[in-house]
């Protein structure tokens, strides 16, 4: 909205680097982006609707490591101290953005745009190519090339000649759901089909739960596996069962999966993998953050000892370093002792001063 000299003026939300909890909405006037004519092959945006979880706190707790501070920087028309990027960042989030502006002709402005964009109103420009299928785009910005290709993409939702104009609530509440979900599944989708893929040498899988880095056959295979699900009922962790069950073929695993959260469901079956017709042959069991290092879920795990080869544990944010103190234990029982165990953070106990997704002695993911 105009403010009193006339200028545009857009909100910002603009977080410490050094620590996410003090953050600020900004007032910004006149973005450099609107200043500028657009680049070749080129779209300015501005956010439509935006879906805020946990998610997000990681991409601040981690936004050095994982690049994400340099998704959106901080505008330069930022006021002082916000304009010193060195300290200062925002943080992506996953939804929906209206095209203003476009040199693109498959996507004329008006279009709707799903993708990671800032939690601001300001517009931004995104320089984007052409991949398959039909419809996707990669963000192709310099400032951005660190950033791992799912977080580069963006779908045409719709365009003037399929519009969103004063869109019913049921069509919102679709969008809005989506952008709540889309981001948490695929994520459990790469975890299932291409970290934990059966070994397929002509398509270069398994991959590393980070993208990068030496990841074995071995490493990926879940056949002789145990799967250990922590903070079980986040959705991401929720997807990831559904994948393990209902999205593999029979034969490659796990044996069994544990999952561990704050409480036992009703029903003594993992979370998200209550159905029957499940393509899965593994033993379910639950447990809870204080039950999972007791004699009784030991026992639980050590009946397989006899099939198991491995303890796969994939923690995606669970409290009271449950995943490590499982660890622990496994190691020092005298059935399970012999075993190998992977420790996979997915997630972690978001901290200011970052995520403990990074411990010593597990895999971090950046599915």
């Amino acid at each position: 909205m105009p403010s009193g000299s006339g200028k545009p003026e857009f909100t910002a939300q603009i977080l410490s680097k050094d620590d996410y909890t003090k953050q600020s909405m900004v007032t910004l006037t006149s973005p450099p982006d609107l200043d500028h004519p657009l680049p070749p092959s080129a779209v300015r945006v501005q956010t439509t609707l935006l879906a805020l979880t946990a998610n997000n706190l990681g991409y601040a707790a981690l936004g050095t490591q994982l690049h994400w501070w340099d998704t959106f920087p901080v505008p330069g028309s930022a006021p002082p101290p916000f304009n010193a990027t060195s300290a200062y960042g925002t943080v992506p989030a996953w939804g929906y953005a209206t095209v203003l502006s476009s040199n693109i002709g498959s996507i004329p402005s008006g279009s709707l745009l799903w993708g990671c964009y800032p939690l601001s109103t300001h517009p931004v420009t995104l320089r984007l190519k052409p991949t398959s299928p039909q419809d996707h785009w990669l963000e192709t910005s310099d400032h951005r090339k660190n950033l791992m290709p799912l977080y580069q993409r963006y779908v045409l939702a719709s365009n003037p000649t399929r519009p969103l104009t004063n869109p019913s609530s049921a069509v919102l509440d679709k969008l809005a759901k989506t952008a709540l979900l889309k981001p948490l599944w695929e994520a459990a989708y790469l975890l299932n089909r291409f970290v934990f893929a059966p070994h397929q040498p002509s398509k270069n899988l398994p991959i590393h739960p980070f993208g990068q880095g030496a990841w074995t056959p071995k490493d990926g295979d879940l056949a002789s596996a145990i799967v250990v699900i922590v903070a079980a009922s986040s959705k991401t962790a929720t997807a990831f069962a559904s994948e393990l069950r209902f999205s593999r073929a029979p034969g490659t695993g796990p044996l069994a999966i544990m999952s561990v959260a704050s409480k036992i469901p009703d029903r003594d079956i993992p979370y998200a993998a209550a159905a029957e017709d499940s393509s899965s042959a593994a033993a379910l069991r639950n447990a809870t953050y204080d039950t999972v290092t007791e004699p009784a879920t030991l026992d639980w795990l050590s009946s397989f000892s006899t099939t198991a080869s491995k303890i796969t544990i994939v923690d995606f944010g669970g409290r009271d370093s449950a995943a490590d103190r499982l660890a622990g234990v496994v190691h020092q029982h005298h059935a399970l002792a012999g075993h190998e165990v992977q420790v996979i953070g997915v997630g972690g106990s978001l901290k200011p001063s970052g995520s403990d997704q990074w411990r010593e002695g597990r895999v971090p993911s950046n599915a």
